[in-house]
């Protein structure tokens, strides 16, 4: 048989997973499951659920990338963390709070507690606000979803936790961003009916957080997709906004803050078609893990111009700030967000290839890569990624070997499918230098699961 199922815990491919020796990959099933704790560990949840006030129950802060209920951090800054649950009362409705514990000679006992008005806890951080080298607590309070949210920064000062803020705001970014010892704030007031959004920035000076500054943005928006701090530059940290307009677009908007005023880079203000313009929503982040973020943005693939938008097949490119006013391009691939993965086609293949996509009305997809010759009529099948729902699979996999496909299994994706690769059959209907080029940018078995990668990664 011509079948080979080269899996993606093979270790000469796997070299991200910290571990010697080869070992299967933990589905997804299994990654949901409360890890075993520590005896340190279950220490503290025991000390926070014997101190949790009745009917309380612990609670996870919902801005993206919070670590848990349970955190840990040296906010009195004498070398020892402290424990900081976070929790809610729900027989109350209205009721949040955080809850910070000492260890001391008889175990974790409490050292402060912080009570406040909420039906959710929509952020929480901790960072150097007020600039004396131990991380403070900055938490956005939430009463509902139609309500705006509060934000107030818990700082240790003269052994007890003193509050500043309580500035109401829709959206938050917290971290440095002007490279001084201190954290920033910037805060998002966004009037949808009103058509108006401004972002304000507050720092901390000796009589508490001041807004320092405040820009106008476009209020003629959705909303904003996402808002992340991040590296813009080397060096250099801005503020990410990903914003919904119109039945499906979407912009991004870069701020920083030069001479302590906030900047939009890109003069979206000025400029409302953008640069950073895209026929869908494409979410900021670092794609190619040099610690920059970048921007994404989509292009059509070749020769589908008279392709309808809702079937058009997309080439994501990703940019970076270059510093000034503008882009520069240095990464592009493919996504799939339906079926939660992704594919990186080598910098050999930019410039030369285009894909097309099959969607099944039953569920499943197929997209296939091709090599773009000089001529229309030049293409070739580079590989194949399949999406075939778990009920399928089995029979689909009888098929292929029948066949005498040569097939790369890359395992579960979401919406309950499989995913596989198929290498092309034959030779292409190619000559010449053009043949000579395909196969030299032909990907090998090992080549193709390193290039795939799940969006949960």
């Amino acid at each position: 048989m011509k079948w080979k199922r080269i899996l993606l815990a093979a270790c000469a491919v796997l070299a991200m997973i910290p571990a010697s020796g080869c070992s299967v990959i933990t589905s997804p099933i299994e990654l949901l499951r409360t890890p075993a704790l520590s005896a340190h560990q279950e220490e503290v949840r025991q000390a926070v659920s014997f101190l949790l006030p009745e009917g309380a129950k612990l609670t996870f802060p919902l801005n993206a990338g919070n670590t848990g209920a349970i955190r840990k951090a040296d906010m009195d800054g004498d070398g020892e963390t402290e424990a900081v649950a976070f929790y809610k009362i729900p027989k109350n409705q209205f009721e949040l709070g955080v809850l910070i514990l000492k260890q001391g000679s008889s175990g974790w006992q409490e050292l402060y507690r912080i009570t406040e008005p909420g039906n959710e806890i929509a952020y929480a951080d901790f960072q150097d606000v007020t600039g004396d080298g131990a991380p403070d607590l900055v938490v956005g309070w939430q009463g509902s979803q139609d309500w705006n949210k509060e934000m107030a920064v818990y700082h240790w000062t003269g052994g007890k936790i003193q509050r500043s803020g309580g500035m109401f705001y829709n959206e938050a970014a917290v971290g440095n961003l002007d490279g001084d010892p201190q954290a920033e704030l910037v805060l998002i007031n966004f009037d949808r009916e009103g058509l108006s959004s401004e972002a304000s920035l507050y720092e901390y000076k000796k009589t508490g957080l001041l807004q320092t500054d405040r820009l106008k943005l476009d209020g003629g928006i959705n909303g904003y997709d996402q808002v992340l701090l991040g590296k813009a530059r080397a060096g250099r940290n801005g503020v990410f906004l990903d914003i919904g307009v119109g039945a499906h677009s979407a912009y991004t908007t870069l701020l920083t803050v030069e001479n302590g005023r906030l900047q939009d880079v890109f003069n979206v203000m000025g400029d409302p078609s953008g640069k950073t313009y895209k026929a869908n929503p494409v979410y900021s982040q670092d794609i190619n893990g040099d610690g920059i973020i970048e921007i994404g943005m989509l292009k059509e693939a070749p020769g589908h111009e008279a392709t309808p938008y809702s079937d058009m097949p997309w080439i994501h490119e990703w940019h970076q700030w270059d510093g000034a006013q503008g882009l520069q391009k240095v990464y592009e691939n493919y996504m799939d967000y339906q079926y939660g993965f992704r594919f990186d086609p080598p910098l050999s293949w930019q410039g030369q290839y285009t894909l097309d996509e099959v969607r099944d009305e039953q569920g499943g997809s197929k997209v296939t890569f091709l090599y773009m010759g000089r001529t229309p009529e030049e293409r070739a099948e580079l590989v194949t990624l399949y999406a075939v729902p778990e009920e399928r699979w089995l029979k689909q996999k009888v098929t292929w070997d029948e066949e005498g496909r040569t097939v790369v299994e890359l395992g579960p994706g979401q919406d309950g499918v499989e995913i596989a690769a198929l290498l092309p059959e034959g030779e292409p209907k190619l000559s010449g230098e053009e043949l000579e080029q395909y196969h030299a940018v032909l990907l090998t078995n090992n080549e193709i699961v390193q290039r795939y990668r799940l969006l949960r990664d």
